[in-house]
């Protein structure tokens, strides 16, 4: 059972978080102040600090928060590959819409700085958005092979290991272009997963 301290812990962190997300949404990410959002949360701003070195890391903590949220399982409902590889693609995509392009940009250099250069470097982006993507990927791929909708000797790691390369290419496309629709970005992806996919569908020639 959790003590007074913790449970004043996680309300203080929550109160901190609500606040950041609130002003992060009204102000964007570059304009927000760690004074403001420390008022606003009723907390001092050395507090702030002692929660959250830097606003880059509260802005990793609000992504954190709505990772660990449950998705909806209609999602990946589909028995098509295609289609349910692309649903976690436009999932993916709306994840990435939901919070300003600056506190994305500021997340991942921050995720890259800590990586120096390591696997996790390169795949920040992808891990950012959903870490477990390339095995649900994976996962997929090895349903639809097991069906018989996929040929039987398809390597599945490899190709999930492709799709996730472009599904990263396409979350990184849409953070760093202030012009790019979401929409349009989770067409194109769409259709690149099914140019990968649809040469491996049994009876394709």
């Amino acid at each position: 059972m959790a003590s007074l301290r913790e449970k004043k812990k996680r309300r203080v962190r929550a109160d901190i978080l609500a606040a950041a997300a609130g002003r992060i949404d009204t102000e964007g990410y570059r304009n927000a102040n760690m004074r403001d959002i420390a008022a606003e949360a009723e907390v001092a701003y050395q507090t702030l600090y002692n929660y959250f070195p830097s606003k880059a890391h509260l802005g990793l903590a609000l992504i954190a928060k709505d990772l660990a949220e449950p998705t909806d399982p209609g999602q990946e409902a589909s028995d098509d590959p295609v289609a349910a590889i692309e649903g976690l693609a436009r999932s993916g995509m709306a994840f990435v819409n939901r919070y300003d392009r600056e506190l994305w940009r500021e997340v991942i250099a921050q995720t890259i700085r800590s990586a120096r250069g390591s696997r996790s470097a390169r795949g920040s982006v992808a891990d950012q958005v959903d870490p477990k993507i390339g095995e649900r990927v994976r996962v997929l791929l090895d349903n639809a092979r097991q069906r018989g909708d996929l040929d039987a000797y398809l390597d599945t790691d490899a190709l999930a290991q492709v799709i996730e390369s472009l599904i990263e290419s396409a979350f990184l496309n849409l953070i760093l272009d202030d012009g790019q629709d979401p929409q349009a970005a989770a067409s194109d992806v769409a259709r690149r997963i099914a140019l990968v996919v649809d040469p491996h569908r049994r009876g394709t020639v």
